[in-house]
């Protein structure tokens, strides 16, 4: 019987955070540098837009040619720069995750022992070692790169949109009117990928259980 069938109800989003700050406070450190350097990146790409509009304006427009390679060298300097801060955000939040993913597996582990044999007896074997590889892996790809591109596109999001209405407010008014069916795409995406995702785990778990047990099978049969 797949877990979803077996649990009494399903924790919210809060709750489940919570279960995780004990594994994750350590790492928060480097966590907020590695949020802090992508900000760092959000800032220097909207940066590129003005120096695009100064070359627009001045060398381009007035066809001075020795102010256009600076120009040209600047966005060179830029488009470095976040591609720099991007790797470094990379670099700096993959350690914390990995250290996250051992921590909970072994306190899964722990758990599991303490656990009576009828609980063994009652879940299937493919279904808990489903949670213990891939849901763990789940979090930590969650911990190490969603949230920090969450917090980083939400405050890149809201600087753009604040920056266009800034330039013309009829654009930033039609970009937000075409934004809209997007919005609603993503939010109907979201519950339709929660619910395949649920189905999924429930399906990786049957099939790793179905293999198990045909492994043991052919073990008894040779011995």
């Amino acid at each position: 019987m797949a877990i979803t069938q077996q649990q009494s109800g399903q924790l919210s989003t809060f709750s489940s955070l919570r279960r995780v700050y004990p594994f994750v406070q350590g790492a928060l450190p480097l966590l907020f540098v590695g949020i802090f350097v992508s900000l760092a990146a959000v800032a220097t790409a909207l940066t590129i837009p003005f120096a695009l509009r100064w070359l627009v304006d001045n060398p381009l427009s007035t066809g001075d040619v020795a102010q256009i390679v600076p120009g040209v060298a600047v966005i060179f300097g830029l488009g470095m720069a976040e591609v720099i801060f991007i790797y470094l955000r990379r670099w700096i939040t993959l350690a914390p995750g990995v250290h996250l993913e051992g921590k909970m597996r072994n306190a899964i582990y722990v758990h599991l022992q303490k656990l009576p044999v009828s609980f063994h007896d009652k879940w299937q074997s493919g279904q808990l070692l489903s949670r213990a590889m891939g849901d763990i892996s789940t979090v930590r790809r969650w911990i190490s790169f969603a949230l920090v591109q969450l917090v980083t596109s939400t405050i890149m999001l809201v600087a753009g949109f604040t920056l266009l209405f800034a330039f013309n407010a009829v654009l930033g008014a039609i970009f937000l009117i075409c934004s809209l069916p997007l919005i609603i795409i993503s939010l109907r995406f979201q519950r339709t990928f929660t619910t395949l995702a649920r189905n999924s785990q429930d399906q990786q778990g049957d099939l790793a259980t179905a293999i198990e047990e045909s492994v043991h099978g052919i073990r008894v049969l040779k011995s």
